[in-house]
């Protein structure tokens, strides 16, 4: 299956990660695309990867960076990079179509979670997300950073917040705080602040006691069941 991607976006992703990561160990972080992680007998009953991939609507194969030891990145353990089209934009109040949206968030807490249960695979309980502003950018990269809450047995929360990806290229909100803007001048990677935050989520995830059953089954292949 041939996957449209927006070259200038892919450019600007894999210059934010140079920069990003260019003093870190390689085998600290593990690189995969979204289309690597879905196996290809899911595939085309995907929807992140039928229906929504196109210039204008996932400009980009979203981009998941997991952290071997989260410790070391603000307990960040897996953060999703995309960038959205046009074509996910209402046009008579320019704001964003949140269902998209939700699709992503749901699906990354699951990756960031799934690893965690016994068995490597979860369904999901329950799912809180809280958007906190209206227009999430169409124009520039966005990143879904998450993290473990609580891990106990068959029982895992994951947590996520959705911030702009800032970088030589995109300037910074000037209520941002003056050592953002120090390190963006420095370095040209710009942490958002809390006023950046677009959007937050939770996720409950259970592994049921009959899937012990059927490890067998490969449901989710590649780096996400690492």
């Amino acid at each position: 299956m041939q996957i449209i991607e927006d070259e200038a976006v892919i450019n600007d992703l894999n210059n934010h990660l140079a920069t990003k990561y260019k003093h870190d160990n390689p085998k600290s972080i593990v690189i995969s695309k979204q289309s690597e992680l879905i196996p290809r007998e899911h595939a085309l009953n995907h929807v992140g990867i039928n229906l929504f991939r196109h210039k204008e609507r996932f400009c980009i194969d979203p981009v998941f960076v997991r952290h071997e030891n989260a410790s070391d990145y603000d307990n960040i353990e897996l953060s999703c990079y995309f960038h959205l089209g046009k074509q996910l934009l209402n046009p008579k109040d320019k704001t964003t179509y949140k269902g998209a949206l939700t699709l992503v968030m749901d699906e990354v807490l699951c990756f960031t979670g799934f690893p965690k249960l016994p068995h490597k695979k979860g369904v999901t309980a329950s799912l809180t997300l809280e958007f906190l502003k209206d227009e999430i950018p169409v124009d520039q990269l966005l990143v879904l950073n998450c993290k473990i809450k609580e891990q106990k047995g068959r029982k895992c929360i994951t947590t996520c917040e959705l911030v702009p990806v800032y970088d030589k290229n995109t300037r910074p909100p000037l209520k941002s705080e003056f050592w953002g803007c120090f390190n963006w001048l420095k370095t040209g990677d710009f942490e958002p602040s809390d006023n950046d935050i677009l959007a937050k989520g939770t996720c409950v995830l259970v592994e049921p006691k009959w899937f012990k059953y059927f490890n067998w089954i490969d449901i989710f292949s590649g780096d996400a069941t690492r």
